[in-house]
């Protein structure tokens, strides 16, 4: 499931899936040396989610998210996506 949820959001977010709509929040912290933003994406359309899910195994899915941090330490700049 994690394979067709990332493959998902790539298609999504690259534009080659124009039915599914992407929700998109932003958030920035600052604080004890360091900087963080985080994006949030999430699709709740319960095709896409059914498509993931065909055979009903997480039962109550209504959504599925992806987060990209971008932490700036000094000059050191990392990124993680989960």
């Amino acid at each position: 499931m994690r394979k067709g949820v990332e493959q998902t959001f790539v298609r999504a977010l690259e534009g080659s899936s124009q039915e599914t709509h992407v929700s998109f929040y932003e958030t920035m912290e600052k604080g004890h040396g360091r900087a963080e933003i985080r994006r949030h994406w999430m699709i709740d359309k319960k095709d896409v989610i059914a498509q993931l899910d065909p055979k009903g195994e997480w039962k109550g899915l209504r959504s599925i998210g992806m987060v990209q941090s971008e932490r700036t330490i000094g000059q050191k700049v990392t990124k993680e996506t989960r």
